[in-house]
């Protein structure tokens, strides 16, 4: 398994030398683009990339625990409080529109 490393030095090796069946494309003479497929061969998949995968199930999880009880949730709610459809509909959505504000300051 290489490390990023690997990657930067095989990077400086390759440059110069055109398109090649590796996945990689030259489109100045300074600049190269590598795919996907490339660069996990070339650094490897370790333990960071199996913590990520684990946090973004563990999240998605979530997500989808917070659907399905939202669905069985909402139609109690209301017959209970009397909502009118939009201000059933609206529920949900609050949650979405504040995950969007959310990964806006996250993000930066």
């Amino acid at each position: 398994m290489g490390d990023l490393g690997d990657f930067l030095e095989l990077s400086e090796d390759t440059q110069g030398s055109g398109a090649s069946s590796s996945g990689q494309e030259e489109t100045s003479e300074n600049e190269e683009v590598f795919d996907v497929n490339t660069v996990i061969e070339k650094t490897g998949y370790g333990p960071y990339q199996r913590r990520v995968v684990m946090v973004m199930g563990v999240m998605s999880m979530a997500d989808a625990a917070e659907i399905w009880l939202a669905t069985i949730i909402l139609n109690d709610l209301q017959c209970e409080w009397d909502l009118t459809s939009a201000q059933k509909a609206l529920i949900p959505a609050i949650v979405y529109v504040f995950y969007a504000f959310g990964s806006i300051i996250a993000g930066k």
